[in-house]
Order: structure tokens, then sequence, then C-alpha cells
């Protein structure tokens, strides 16, 4: 993992992260944590670690996993999405004077949301989601294709 200043283009420190199957994800508002994403228990789970040091690594997911992590604005909280059933989950953190969390609180479900692994979804400062979506799957769709719809418009609305 290379992470580089915002106030120039050289990388200014370069951090190993050798676990398998695993996935760095965003930064603390304050920048002194990383949430991380791994697969070593046979799931994906979300995990929070000291940053830059890589310590204290704590897992905050619970059961069913979890992926596409995102820090609150505030940092008080972390969201992220549970695979097993689309659930969208918050977790409570505290971090000073010692890191400690809050058991994961499903917040919604949303049974056509994305999880993959690149997040479909953002949380605003005001703390609104923000989701991609794909389409229910209902029966077939009606396709209304109108031609001729400018001499339509002039038969009903004429002009004066």
């Amino acid at each position: 993992m290379l992470v580089a200043s915002r106030s120039t283009s050289a990388y200014e420190t370069r951090v190993s992260y050798s676990r398998s199957r695993s996935l760095a994800g965003p930064f603390s508002p304050n920048g002194d944590w990383i949430v991380t994403e791994s697969e070593d228990a046979g799931q994906w789970d979300v995990y929070i670690e000291r940053f830059p040091e890589l310590t204290d690594r704590r897992r905050i997911s619970a059961a069913g996993g979890g992926r596409n992590a995102v820090w609150s604005p505030d940092g008080r909280e972390v969201f992220y999405r549970r695979p097993s059933d689309k659930a969208m989950m918050s977790v409570r953190i505290q971090t000073t004077p010692a890191l400690s969390f809050a058991t994961p609180e499903k917040l919604f479900e949303s049974a056509n949301s994305v999880i993959n692994n690149s997040r479909g979804w953002d949380v605003a400062r005001d703390g609104r989601f923000l989701m991609i979506m794909t389409p229910a799957a209902t029966g077939s769709r009606d396709l209304v294709l109108v031609q001729n719809w400018t001499a339509e418009l002039a038969r009903l609305v004429p002009r004066n």
C-alpha cells in the first residue's frame, strides 16, 4: 500500500500489507485509522486498524460478514453492507483514548442494491445514503413508442 501526500505527487509512506484476500478501505476522518476488509475467516469481514502502524486490528463486522465499509463524516461510525442479507449496518466507534466499538446495528435492508468489490453507495455529510440499485425483478416491461409526437402535441395544444 502506498500513501501519497495531497500536497505533492511524491509517495511519502510505503506500508507493507501482506494479508491475503484483503482490501484496504477508507481512512478515518482524522487519518489515524483505516478500515479494511478481509476473507481470513472464510467470509468477508470488516476490520479497523491503527494507521500507519497497522496494529490494534479488530473485527467490527458481526455474523453475516461485511463489505464496502466507509466512515461517517464525523468519524464516530463505520457503515458497511452485510452480504448475507444486503443489510446496511452501522457500528459506533470510539478511537480515543482507546479503540472501542459497539455491536453492529442493522439500519435497513435493500434487496436490489449492489454488493461487489467497488462500493455502490456512499453516505452524505447529513447522514443520507445514496445507493446504486438494480431494477426489481418484475415481469415483462412495456415500452411505449410514440411516433410523430410533435404533430400529436400540436393537435392537442393548438397555437393561437
